[in-house]
């Protein structure tokens, strides 16, 4: 075997969460609320020579299976307008912010079987947004 493969020590799914609230609704008639709500996308972390950044980048992006919404280094606001629909006799918490991933492991080059370089990967992106909400009836 010649080449580069990334091998993943670790895979992390997580929540980014920026936005968060708890709502009740005493009424007998369901209710919505909206609000401006904001979340960072980004990927940042280690993944060897920075002159090989957008190969090893493919690499790593490939293996894990998740696209992150941003290229490497960079981090942006996005801002929208949310609305939960807030049932009727219920205490709701809701949510807002990004999915990401936490990836830790190794960049390894082969050249016929051999390793011939290894380097360490530590990276965290977000690859898309997510809201939620929980109700408990009051």
């Amino acid at each position: 075997m010649t080449g580069k493969v990334y091998e993943i020590f670790k895979k992390d799914l997580y929540k980014a969460k920026s936005y968060e609230a708890d709502i009740e609704n005493d009424s007998s008639e369901n209710d919505s609320i909206s609000r401006k709500v904001s979340r960072k996308t980004f990927l940042t972390g280690k993944i060897g020579a920075s002159a090989e950044t957008k190969v090893n980048w493919r690499i790593i992006e490939g293996k894990v299976g998740i696209n992150a919404e941003v290229a490497f280094g960079d981090e942006e606001t996005v801002e929208t307008t949310q609305t939960w629909v807030i049932p009727k006799r219920t205490m709701t918490t809701v949510e807002y912010g990004s999915k990401a991933v936490k990836t830790t492991g190794s960049l390894v080059e082969y050249f016929q079987g051999r390793v011939v370089d290894s380097n360490y990967v530590n990276v965290k992106y977000s690859y898309k947004e997510y809201y939620s909400k929980k109700s408990k009836d009051l």
